[in-house]
C-alpha cells in the first residue's frame, strides 16, 4: 500500500492503517529499535510507541513524507526508553 493511502487510513481513524503500516514499515522500524536497544521485547515497545505516536498525531498533522519520519520516530523513542529522557504524558509531534 502506498504511503498517502495509508495517511489516509489515519485520517479515517481506520484502525488497518496500522496493520498497513506495521506491514510497510515493521521490519525496518523493528530493526533500528533493536539495534538502539539491543534487547527484543524493549524494540516491540518501542515500535507500538512509534505507531501510538502516529495515530495520536494525524489528524491533526498531515505529513508530507512518511518513511523518513517513521525512521526518526523510530529512533526517539527507543533513545527515550534507554534514557529516561523525554515526554511521558504527551507524544511529541512527528512533523512540524
Amino acid at each position: 500500500m502506498e504511503d498517502q493511502a495509508i495517511i489516509a487510513l489515519y485520517w479515517k481513524r481506520d484502525q488497518e492503517a496500522i496493520r498497513q503500516t506495521d506491514l510497510q514499515y515493521g521490519s525496518r522500524l523493528q530493526h533500528l529499535s533493536y539495534s538502539i536497544l539491543f534487547n527484543e521485547e524493549d524494540a516491540k515497545e518501542s515500535v507500538n510507541d512509534t505507531y501510538w505516536k502516529t495515530w495520536d498525531t494525524i489528524p491533526p498533522n498531515v505529513p508530507t513524507t512518511f518513511s523518513p519520519t517513521w525512521q526518526k520516530s523510530a529512533g526517539i523513542s527507543p533513545w527515550e526508553s534507554w534514557t529516561g529522557t523525554g515526554p511521558k504524558s504527551e507524544a511529541p509531534p512527528l512533523w512540524n
